[in-house]
């Protein structure tokens, strides 16, 4: 397999160094229809309007054509391994209403509560998820793959 990825590494270079000038010389062309497109794309004059004169019109992060975001909702990006297991632990023991889980993979028998790099079984994501789903709707939804080229 190594010989494969050698092969597919040694080809790119070379194609790189025949293709490289063409690709730059023809990147503005390619940008021009890149913001043509976008500007194909852009909603409608009344719904920017629209957009503009509600509560979150003015900010930046937001597509002016599309559905708006809704209020009282809160995002916390977690990116410490501990952080996020305890609060997500937390979250899912405390949920009063439904629980979504929205994500790229998961693995159900990981540990949410770590001592000495082991949970006990009952803190494992399967576990907690199975009892919070006793007493709440629990609704998963992954991401299935990119399909294969091969």
């Amino acid at each position: 397999m190594a010989i494969v990825n050698v092969l597919e590494a040694y080809a790119e270079r070379r194609l790189n160094r025949a293709v490289g000038p063409l690709y730059h010389a023809l990147e503005p062309l390619h940008q021009r229809r890149h913001h043509r497109l976008l500007r194909r794309a852009a909603p409608p004059r009344d719904e920017v309007q629209r957009a503009r004169q509600s509560w979150w019109g003015r900010d930046p992060r937001w597509f002016p054509g599309g559905a708006p975001p809704r209020p009282h909702n809160r995002v916390t990006p977690l990116v410490d391994g501990d952080a996020f297991f305890a609060a997500l632990y937390e979250a899912l023991a405390g949920a009063t209403d439904y629980v979504y889980i929205i994500g790229w993979c998961l693995t159900p028998h990981i540990p949410l509560r770590r001592h000495d790099g082991q949970g006990p079984p009952e803190t494992c994501l399967l576990a907690v998820l199975t009892e919070v789903a006793r007493r709440l709707p629990v609704r998963i939804l992954l991401w299935s793959g990119a399909p294969a080229i091969f």
